[in-house]
């Protein structure tokens, strides 16, 4: 994040169906965020909106909606946008405190139309997406990708820079302009078919790596709670619709069986590694197969533009650029340091507590429900009798972790609870 950059005024959308809980943590998340202009819309079914109006009353715009289409539910938040640049985000999504301030800056070159950012995945630490390029058969590449800094990737004619729906922000206008979302994509490629098609208009898209969120990937119609798919109908029929799009007539067929073998080999791999039972396989790629003979015969309507806002600006109740604590410690301290995270959080700092186990232990990162990030690891040191980990270890710890976590969280005091302490 460059300060010296103009803050560019922004609508943060963000879609949700069934899930409250998920959305309160999504909205908490936004409340810490560095921006200091912007709004958010909420396109929720009405149980969640309740929620929304009684936590956040008057600083929140709501849109009603309880239908299982994202495109419809997108399309509904931008209409209601009055910000020049609309982000989303979805509700099983925590966003990084400098989330929307990297993702918008490359909106003041007047050239760009779209910003991508990169997702974590469901652990909060490894990459589950980092830049794609995708071209009219939905086959997708990886773009090289040098540091943190947002830059122009060149795609070749007839491709797009993929914005992955959970972490985008467009030009409103621009987006309004070429109808925004396409109502056919209920689930999946929504926001792949705006990436081909604001490309054809010969804008450009900013990857923006910095600008992260954490994907939770909670339970919902179509995915589990251990993350696994439920079913591969609207997979199938938004794969159908897209290459109907934006294909040659006579290449749909064959991108639509690499797209099931795609598919195939993912749940392979889900069964391989225990998550998913060999029954399940084919009853799935059933479920594709419908979808996709759905996507062949649904009608597909000329787009018209999205209208624009009607409603003034409101702006979000935001902490602003705080800087924020690190609290590293032993997890058998966890009730305490907890404790201390939940009175930084309740003053409204960026707070991550990083607790440490003996042994090793992959790295995971989870937003909790009291407003602050925590991480649990190995020592990444053999067990130790009572003094598992050194203090001048844990010291070191905290050196790494501030220097990692400082990428995307200010960190400005860090806390260490070494033995004694």
């Amino acid at each position: 994040m460059t300060p010296e950059a103009p803050v560019v005024r922004a609508s943060v959308v963000v879609a949700s169906l069934g899930r409250p809980a998920e959305l309160m943590r999504c909205l908490r998340a936004l409340q810490l965020q560095t921006h200091r202009d912007f709004e958010v819309v909420v396109v929720a079914d009405e149980g969640a909106l309740a929620e929304v109006r009684t936590a956040y009353p008057g600083t929140v715009k709501t849109v009603a909606f309880g239908e299982a289409n994202i495109a419809t539910a997108r399309n509904l938040g931008l209409s209601d946008c009055a910000a020049p640049v609309v982000a989303f985000i979805d509700d099983d999504a925590i966003p990084e405190p400098t989330w929307l301030q990297r993702l918008t800056e490359p909106f003041g070159d007047g050239g760009v139309a779209a910003a991508g950012g990169f997702v974590r995945g469901w652990t909060g630490i490894r990459m589950s997406y980092a830049g794609k390029a995708v071209d009219a058969l939905a086959r997708e590449r990886p773009l090289d990708v040098a540091g943190d800094a947002p830059f122009l990737p060149d795609v070749p004619a007839g491709s797009a820079v993929i914005t992955i729906g959970t972490n985008c922000a467009f030009r409103a206008d621009d987006l309004r302009a070429i109808g925004g979302f396409d109502p056919a994509f209920a689930f999946h490629l929504d926001e792949t078919d705006v990436n081909l098609r604001l490309a054809r208009r010969g804008v450009r898209t900013a990857v923006v790596p910095g600008a992260e969120v954490i994907h939770c990937q909670a339970a919902g119609p179509r995915r589990s709670a251990d993350r696994m798919p439920k079913s591969l109908f609207d997979i199938g029929r938004s794969s159908a619709v897209f290459l109907r799009r934006h294909a040659p007539g006579d290449a749909i067929g064959g991108a639509l069986r690499d797209i099931r073998e795609r598919e195939r080999r993912r749940l392979l791999w889900f069964m391989v590694t225990g998550r998913l039972l060999p029954s399940d396989v084919a009853p799935l790629l059933r479920s594709f197969d419908a979808g996709s003979r759905a996507g062949l015969e649904a009608g597909l309507p000329e787009l018209a533009p999205v209208g624009s806002a009607a409603t003034p600006f409101l702006p979000f109740p935001s902490s602003g650029p705080l800087s924020g604590i690190l609290i590293v410690g032993r997890y058998w301290r966890r009730r305490s340091l907890r404790a201390r995270a939940a009175q930084f959080a309740a003053q409204g700092l960026p707070c991550t507590l990083v607790l440490y186990l003996p042994g090793f232990l992959d790295r995971h990162c989870r937003w909790q429900d009291g407003g602050w990030w925590e991480e649990t690891a190995g020592s990444l040191s053999s067990p130790l009798p009572r003094r598992w980990m050194p203090r001048t270890l844990m010291h070191l710890r905290a050196q790494d972790d501030r220097q990692r976590i400082a990428r995307v969280r200010p960190i400005g005091t860090v806390i260490v609870a070494a033995s004694g302490s």
